[in-house]
Parts: structure tokens; C-alpha cells; sequence
């Protein structure tokens, strides 16, 4: 278990750095809206992003159960 939990964005070849920031934007937003998480950085970059997300003290879930949790969602997500 940690204290955080960290995403790589990777988009098709060519995406412009506005879709990229879009897509990044977006995944911000799913995380954000999580219970667990205190706060989320993010970085941007033309076809990939970071974001890194801080998990709250008293969180129900593991940073792995999160993981879990939005992964399937996340994936869904078109570039």
C-alpha cells in the first residue's frame, strides 16, 4: 500500500498536445471525483501525460484496490 499512485497517459502518434491535455483532463476528473484521493498533479506533454495521484490518510481502499478500481474505466477512455 501507498501513499500515492501513479499514471502514465499515452496517446496515438500524432495526438496534439490540446487532445493529450484533453484525455489528461479527463482521467484528472475521474480521479478527483474519488473519495480516497486527496489531490492529483498532473504534467502534459504532446502524446503523453502524468498525473500523480495522492491517496487521502484515512482512505477505505488500498493504492492497489484503487488501481483496480479505475483501471477498466480508464482504459475506456478514447485518445
Amino acid at each position: 500500500d501507498s501513499d500515492y499512485v501513479g499514471l502514465q497517459i499515452e496517446t496515438v502518434p500524432g495526438t496534439t498536445l490540446a487532445q493529450t491535455d484533453a484525455v489528461s483532463d479527463q482521467v484528472r476528473r475521474i480521479m478527483a471525483e474519488k473519495p480516497d484521493v486527496e489531490n492529483v498533479l498532473q504534467t502534459v506533454s504532446e502524446g503523453s501525460g502524468q498525473l500523480m495521484v495522492m491517496l487521502k490518510d484515512d482512505r477505505k481502499l488500498t493504492s492497489k484496490e484503487l488501481e483496480n478500481e479505475v483501471t477498466p474505466v480508464l482504459q475506456n477512455l478514447p485518445d
